[in-house]
């Protein structure tokens, strides 16, 4: 079950302790369609936020690959140049 901030539901609990048994049935029907709507948002904007923080932390992972490899292949290459300066030494 998933709780969203909502007052609604809690007025329609009141109106029904509060003796207002006479409350209609459709203005019943239509806060609870009131309320699945506010939910249905309430949790597409919520997963629209966690895929935007997933599709941020996949660009800063591939930067930071990109940077790691950038790293890697200059490092070898300073090696690859030692070696290569040694060998011609002897």
């Amino acid at each position: 079950m998933v709780i969203f901030p909502l007052a609604l539901d809690q007025t329609i609990a009141q109106m029904w302790s509060n003796g207002a048994r006479e409350v209609d049935a459709v203005v019943v029907l239509m806060c609870q369609q009131l309320m699945a709507e506010q939910q249905e948002e309430y949790i597409s904007n919520t997963l629209l936020k966690k895929i935007e923080a997933l599709k941020n932390e996949k660009e800063q992972l591939a930067r930071n690959y990109e940077q790691e490899e950038e790293y890697l292949t200059n490092d070898l290459s300073r090696k690859l140049l030692q070696v290569s300066i040694s060998v011609n030494c002897y």
